[in-house]
């Protein structure tokens, strides 16, 4: 075997993560069908616009490849237009941080209904 030549299969897993007191098992896969044919399986990242998540904080979680927020403000020295380029964006993780911008903090007062 070739160094270089390891191609990943759909469903294996790449990592795990936790951030903001959540976990996340990140796996191969494809976003839509149609990128089958196009090459081997990508990393697939959670949907957090769809199915949001906090930190304890209130925080919301965000993927680095996430399309940015109206109050994106691009860090010092990078030049990309995502979530991760974000001088908002904070984690100990590339590829899943919290917002920190507190425009999108979940209000204190929005507490667990018991």
């Amino acid at each position: 075997m070739m160094m270089g030549s390891w191609i990943p299969r759909e469903g294996e897993l790449y990592k795990t993560i936790t951030v903001g007191g959540h976990s996340f098992d990140l796996r191969y896969g494809y976003y839509e069908e149609y990128e089958r044919s196009a090459g081997p399986p990508v990393v697939v990242f959670p949907n957090l616009n769809a199915y949001p998540m906090y930190s304890p904080e209130g925080y919301p979680l965000v993927t680095q490849i996430q399309d940015p927020c109206r109050y994106f403000k691009l860090a010092s020295g990078r030049e990309e237009h995502w979530c991760g380029d974000c001088a908002y964006f904070a984690g100990a993780h590339p590829e899943i941080g919290e917002c920190r911008c507190e425009y999108r903090k979940k209000p204190d007062d929005e507490e667990e209904i018991k």
